[in-house]
């Protein structure tokens, strides 16, 4: 039995949906082009993981400049900045920071456990 368009699969078993307002709890509605509309979806998206760390990294540089720039301001025009946009600004910066952080000892975990020799 071939699904149809309000059919639900279900461990392997199509069940016909054909009774009005009420839908199944369980299940995945299968459309008939969900390959092709993910890869359409995900088409020109696709980094690697050298792409994605680099211009995260550079995220968290940005950061740290903004840090820099606005403590400067601070410093040379205290009038024209406002506290707490200092404080918003610092906190944003260290949290990136911790992030990049720990993506990095994970990064660096993972490879010493590939490169360590199997038991």
């Amino acid at each position: 039995m071939m699904p149809i368009e309000n059919d639900v699969i279900y461990m392997g078993k199509v069940w016909n949906n054909q009774i009005h307002g009420v839908q199944p709890v369980f299940g995945v509605k299968r459309f008939p082009n969900e390959d092709e509309s993910v890869k359409e979806i995900n088409k020109g998206t696709e980094k690697s993981f050298a792409e994605l760390l680099a211009d995260n990294l550079n995220k968290v540089n940005d950061d740290q400049i903004a840090v820099t720039k606005i403590t400067e301001k601070l410093i040379t025009n205290p009038d024209e900045v406002e506290v707490h946009e200092v404080i918003i600004t610092m906190e944003k910066a260290k949290q990136s920071l911790d992030v990049a952080h720990n993506v990095i000892d994970r990064v660096v975990q993972g490879w010493n456990e590939l490169k360590s020799p199997m038991i």
